[in-house]
């Protein structure tokens, strides 16, 4: 993985770039994440008035 502002090799795990101290986020992964839906549920007030 590299430093996206220095281009500096960072070693896998890192959060700071050795070289220029910026913040490195971790590379995603390959596969796609998929993020479930939940409603919001019906606060207790709102459930008792059904």
């Amino acid at each position: 993985m590299k430093c996206p502002e220095c281009g500096t090799e960072v070693a896998p795990g890192d959060v700071f770039c050795g070289n220029c101290g910026s913040m490195v986020l971790p590379e995603e992964s390959a596969a796609p994440r998929h993020h479930s839906f939940l409603p919001p549920r019906p606060r207790p007030i709102e459930a008792a008035r059904r």
